[in-house]
């Protein structure tokens, strides 16, 4: 082969190193809160595979609709769409249950769930979302992390919605045990004008949460897009313009950028 080809081949090798590290994989996720009286309609499903367009995706929802033969066909249904739309894209499972007994429910109706679904029907991975930082919920770190073992242990892909940074330990065990982490950065946009100005203000959030994880996992920045919260600055702004403003200022360690929820009807 002559010296030019392997040269471009080494180039293109090259390039797709970069690709893939840091802050120039870029990968969107969203949350989508599934209608569980919508998803039996075809037309509902498209609607969320086309607003989604090939993103990650992480469901809410999942339980009330696999605990119903009609919706758990039509879930199949729906991942098979996503799946063929965009191979690339993940389906992700939300366990957001508050109750011990709520959560081994879910569990066990997923675990059913995946022995009668197969390929392109089933989830690629699951999400904790089980707010241990909130102390209004009573949480404790060891009631997160025995539900974060079990996860593991019963479906083997796991990652986190992380909302609070708390302490070092508890971020090295994430950083262990998780396929990636969703860090949470929620606050009110009054007075900020810029991006320089908001991605101040998520950098001043951080506390070096990133850094102190990030050659071990994953880390995608999660925005809240309510107006409540910075929703209608990053609407204005364009959330891509808003993830790379914040991906400078925490010196690029973000693998991607993830809105909160998208409740998507047709």
């Amino acid at each position: 082969m002559k010296k030019t080809n392997w040269f471009i081949i080494g180039l293109l090798a090259f390039i797709m190193v970069l690709m893939n590290l840091g802050g120039f994989a870029q990968t969107k996720v969203i949350y989508v809160q599934l209608y569980d009286s919508l998803i039996t309609d075809a037309r509902y499903r498209d609607a969320v595979v086309r607003k989604a367009a090939g993103a990650d995706v992480n469901y809410y929802g999942v339980s009330e609709c696999i605990d119903n033969r009609a919706q758990a066909a039509a879930l199949s249904q729906l991942l098979v769409l996503q799946h063929t739309a965009y191979p690339k894209s993940k389906a992700i499972c939300v366990l957001a249950q508050k109750t011990t007994t709520g959560f081994n429910n879910f569990v066990a109706f997923l675990r059913g769930y995946n022995i009668t679904h197969i390929g392109n029907q089933t989830f690629d991975g699951y999400n904790l979302e089980y707010e241990v930082w909130n102390e209004k919920n009573n949480i404790t770190w060891n009631s997160f992390y025995q539900r974060l073992i079990l996860i593991k242990e019963t479906f083997g892909s796991v990652e986190v919605y992380w909302g609070k940074f708390t302490r070092q330990g508890q971020m090295d065990t994430l950083a262990l045990m998780c396929n990636r982490i969703l860090f949470s950065y929620y606050f009110d946009c009054a007075g900020i004008t810029t991006l320089s100005q908001f991605a101040a203000k998520c950098k001043s959030l951080d506390n070096g949460r990133i850094a102190a994880i990030r050659n071990r996992v994953p880390v995608i920045a999660i925005y809240n897009t309510k107006p409540n919260f910075c929703g209608t600055f990053i609407t204005n702004k364009g959330i891509l313009n808003c993830f790379t403003a914040h991906n400078k200022a925490v010196d690029g360690k973000l693998g991607g950028y993830c809105n909160y929820i998208v409740s998507i009807k047709y």
